[in-house]
């Protein structure tokens, strides 16, 4: 056991009042729009986390949090699984997207787009989240709860929390998927990092196909879905072998 961790009660307590935290703060913040997506995002759900570890492990936090260096092929395959697996969680979740409609929430993210620059949502959809919710999702729930469950109930009930945390039936089957890729690769580098990275491309896509920014990509996700997918297999199977044993 290492003693450098949160309890599981303490994981539950600090994401239970993060997740309030945000509720509570979003009814006012999110009033200004899209950048209130980062005040939310930097004070209730990194801040609580960068709090309580200061408090309560000094200058250790930082360590307890995962944010030290990784091994640098671990980046590589971070970056690779998340230009690859992006693709993969689409087809694997469209039948319940579809099912439970998703429409909306795709159509009011197209709308928060449009309205802002684009270096605004850049920061607000793809930089924010990847680091803060890493931070509370992988830095303190996955990781701690390893050190006490092991690495595979650790990974499973944070996907699970990842997935919960956005409020969202139709994103709940993609969001775990990609909860797991992310805890994964935190616990086999011990750093935050590669998951920072592989969650911001995974965000990036999302914001550029919704922005229309990509419309080679878009076309060949339409007329050759076969050869997107291939494509997508042989990027996440090559990040996999190299997040592999990073110990």
């Amino acid at each position: 056991m290492e003693p450098d961790r949160f309890t599981p009660k303490q994981v539950m307590l600090l994401f239970a009042g993060s997740v309030a935290l945000m509720i509570f703060t979003s009814v006012s913040v999110l009033a200004i729009g899209i950048a209130g997506v980062i005040v939310v995002q930097v004070t209730s759900i990194a801040g609580v986390s960068v709090v309580a570890a200061r408090l309560r492990f000094g200058p250790r936090a930082w360590a307890v949090l995962g944010m030290g260096r990784p091994p640098g092929r671990s980046l590589l395959g971070a970056a690779l699984v998340g230009a690859g697996f992006w693709f993969i969680n689409l087809v694997l979740s469209a039948p319940l997207v579809e099912w439970v409609g998703g429409d909306e929430e795709i159509e009011a993210l197209g709308a928060l787009i449009s309205e802002a620059p684009l270096w605004l949502a850049a920061l607000s959809i793809v930089v924010a989240p990847a680091l803060c919710e890493e931070i509370l999702l992988r830095g303190v729930v996955a990781r701690s709860l390893a050190a006490r469950w092991g690495p595979v109930l650790a990974i499973v009930v944070s996907a699970a929390l990842f997935s919960l945390f956005h409020f969202s039936l139709p994103r709940l089957l993609p969001t775990a998927l990609l909860g797991l890729l992310l805890a994964y690769a935190t616990l086999q580098a011990g750093s935050i990092w590669p998951s920072v990275l592989m969650h911001a491309i995974n965000n990036a896509v999302a914001l550029a196909l919704s922005a229309e920014l990509l419309p080679p990509l878009a076309d060949a996700m339409m007329e050759q879905p076969l050869v997107c997918l291939l494509a997508s297999l042989t990027l996440c199977a090559t990040g996999m072998s190299l997040l592999r044993n990073m110990k």
